[in-house]
Order: C-alpha cells, then structure tokens, then sequence
C-alpha cells in the first residue's frame, strides 16, 4: 500500500467542489461526493497504476469521480520505495 499525499492545490481545489457541492445541492451532495473521492483513494493507494495513464506527462493517471469531476494523480514506482 502506497501513501497518497495531497498536493496544495488538490486540497484548495477539493475544497472549492465541496463548498460548491454544499451550496447548490445540500449536504447529502457532499457526502456522497466525499465517499466517492475517499473509495478512489483507497483503490490508489492499495492499486496505484489500476487507472489509465493520462499520455500527457510521464506516471500521471487519471480516474472519474462523478460525470464532470476526475481524479489526476502522479504514482512513479521508483519513488515510492
């Protein structure tokens, strides 16, 4: 199982969909968003290449998380050792 460390700008932009999630669509929005982000990050973190490669920078994959919204991360094996 590998560690998922957010980057600062995941955590400001995760923050900004929760806010928008919370104030267009209610709190049972936000939580089923929160435990769809919280699923895929436990598949990274026991799975980290089971999502496809963007093709656009070298260990970057990419995951859906609803309809409008993926999940970019970097997972370069050599490192996580």
């Amino acid at each position: 199982m590998v560690e998922v460390i957010w980057s600062p700008l995941a955590i400001e932009t995760y923050d900004a969909i929760i806010e928008y999630l919370l104030e267009m669509f209610g709190e049972a929005s936000v939580k089923k968003f929160v435990q769809r982000v919280d699923n895929k990050i436990v598949l990274i973190a026991s799975r980290p290449t089971m999502f496809r490669l963007t093709g656009q920078r070298l260990h970057t994959y990419i995951t859906s998380v609803h309809k409008k919204t993926t999940l970019t991360y970097r997972y370069d094996p050599l490192k996580s050792n």
